[in-house]
């Protein structure tokens, strides 16, 4: 593939637009460049801890969790036949007991098998604590308000692998932070499932909302080429209480494979609305190669929930039968220091690829809020560009819409929608397509330069919600319906030769040019794949001609 020394001048703007935060948030709020690699720089020394067969341990119980701090790299490797580990983990570093810094960071990194590429694999099932009685030696770890009789003592039984500070911390430091994981299996946490209490040793059960990962709280933090599945929550990240201390900033998840999570209908009290594939609120977050599948059979969850500040989504794949693929509410424990944040009233979403294929009811993006204290909802503008979203099927609910794009909560919200491919297929021949409803809420959703399929509607039939505008309706394009995809039914949604698409983008609104967050990469697993600079964008997520990234963009 061609990589033009411009999109690599971008792509560097792009990576430094985002404003992350520092560990000592009392002291210094903002870092001066994002968290986008572990960086062990410098580490004059890396101290390595192996675990798997014929390594210097042979269960993750045996490492000193407790102490674990910067320039410390846990490798663990697949067991024979990758059998999983039925462990839980605790990551503490960066507190006051563990320190770590910017180019001394902490790794959890899984050592794929050199055979069959597969991932360690870290299962829920009948998994035990790696914690120990405090007095014990050696001492493992100790949960926060992990006492036996706490009322609070909840903390220890919702994450399998947890990220959160240890008994004796300090919470006026900050979070935990300068932490990387990478290259896990992480399943099975979910609600009912047995695991082995580490204070007690003796059976207990997940709640509904255990997650593959939790993180109470962290400040930089690398979560990377993981895959997430069966669990209540993929990930789940914190902020807590409105103090900075306690706040998630930093946050990069990139690479990671999340699918089958939430609860079905009946599971926990929460019908499955409560948890989802990912679910995070932080200051600075960037979601990029992700791969979010389907959530359970039955649930109601989310791809992608989110309430933070400075959120970028860009170059994921969503091939989901998500209730709501993209949803964006409003910060709740993170307080102003988030919705008071400057970067909460920009979002941008671009360069991904929405694979619809079959569902029916889709919603693509909420944003607002659900605290029901309207002044703090989303009511900035959400960027959405060179995305392509397919949905195929014949319309089933005549001329009323069976996938619903953008849902405004606020009047002053808006949706700046610019180069995008809406597609809908038709699975009959001669039938139309799903129907799309461009906007089913309040607030405007402005449009430029996108393909829309014919039987689209700007608005919901019959629930036209007062004061909804929908600006540049007329300058969608979409005549035939064949936008000439290289192979549709193949779910490869690059342009073909020949294309409408071809070099009929408009131009990008100033501030995201201004912001560096260019659509200059690609969707896919390889965040070297630039986007092909020939001087006049493309519509959707690719650009032709579609150089060397072969991978199809259905789910695996």
């Amino acid at each position: 593939m061609r990589r033009n020394s411009l999109a690599i001048v971008f792509t560097l703007l792009a990576l430094a637009s985002t404003g992350p935060t520092t560990l000592l948030a009392q002291t210094t709020p903002r870092a001066t460049t994002p968290t986008l690699a572990a960086d062990q720089s410098g580490c004059s020394v890396i101290n390595y801890y192996d675990v798997g067969p014929g390594k210097a341990n042979s269960s993750l119980s045996q490492l000193p969790w407790s102490s674990l701090k910067g320039c410390d790299t846990v490798r663990i490797y697949p067991k024979v036949g990758n059998a999983p580990y039925h462990e839980m983990m605790l990551i503490s570093a960066g507190t006051n007991l563990t320190p770590t810094t910017p180019t001394k960071f902490m790794r959890v990194l899984g050592v794929p098998d050199p055979s069959t590429g597969d991932l360690p694999i870290i299962d829920g099932v009948n998994a035990t604590q790696l914690e120990t009685p405090a007095g014990q030696v050696p001492r493992s770890l100790r949960y926060l308000s992990n006492t036996l009789g706490d009322p609070n003592r909840v903390l220890y039984k919702l994450g399998l692998l947890m990220i959160s500070g240890q008994s004796g911390r300090d919470y006026n430091f900050g979070p935990p932070g300068y932490i990387s994981i990478e290259n896990l299996e992480i399943r099975n946490a979910s609600y009912g499932t047995s695991f082995i209490d580490g204070l007690t040793n003796a059976p207990d059960t997940y709640r509904a909302f255990t997650s593959c990962i939790y993180v109470e709280a962290a400040a930089h933090l690398v979560l990377k080429n993981n895959i997430l599945h069966d669990c209540g929550n993929g990930l789940f990240i914190n902020s807590k209480n409105g103090a900075l201390v306690e706040l998630s900033q930093d946050v990069l998840v990139q690479g990671n494979t999340l699918y089958n999570n939430s609860n079905a209908v009946g599971t926990g009290g929460s019908n499955g609305y409560s948890e989802h594939n990912s679910y995070t609120e932080a200051r600075d977050i960037i979601y990029q190669y992700n791969t979010f599948g389907d959530v359970k059979p039955g649930a109601h969850g989310d791809c992608l929930k989110d309430r933070s500040s400075g959120l970028i989504v860009r170059y994921n794949r969503f091939p989901s039968n998500c209730g709501i693929l993209i949803n964006l509410r409003d910060a709740t424990g993170g307080g102003t220091l988030i919705h008071g944040d400057a970067g909460y009233a920009t979002t941008h979403i671009y360069g991904n690829v929405f694979d619809l294929s079959g569902s029916a009811d889709a919603h693509l993006v909420s944003y607002g809020g659900d605290s029901g204290t309207t002044a703090i909802y989303r009511q900035g503008t959400l960027y959405f560009y060179n995305n392509t979203l397919v949905v195929t099927g014949d319309a089933n609910h005549g001329a009323y819409p069976s996938v619903f794009l953008f849902n405004l909560d606020l009047q002053n919200a808006i949706a700046e929608v610019s180069n995008n491919i809406f597609q809908a297929t038709p699975t009959s021949v001669n039938l139309p397509g799903m129907v799309q409803a461009m906007s089913y809420g309040h607030g405007t959703v402005s449009l430029s330069g996108n393909w829309v399929s014919p039987n689209a509607g700007q608005f919901w039939l019959g629930h036209i919600v007062p004061g909804a505008i929908v600006n540049g309706w007329i300058s969608n394009i979409g005549a035939g319906n064949q936008p000439m995809f290289v192979n549709e039914s193949a779910h490869n949604f690059r342009l073909a030769a020949g294309s409408p698409l071809i070099n009929a983008g408009v131009a990008l609104d100033a501030e995201i040019s201004a912001s560096g967050n260019l659509p200059l990469s690609e969707v896919g697993f390889d965040p070297n794949a630039l986007r092909v600079n020939d001087g006049a964008i493309d519509i959707g997520a690719y650009e032709y001609p579609s150089g060397d990234n072969i991978f199809a963009d259905g789910f695996e």
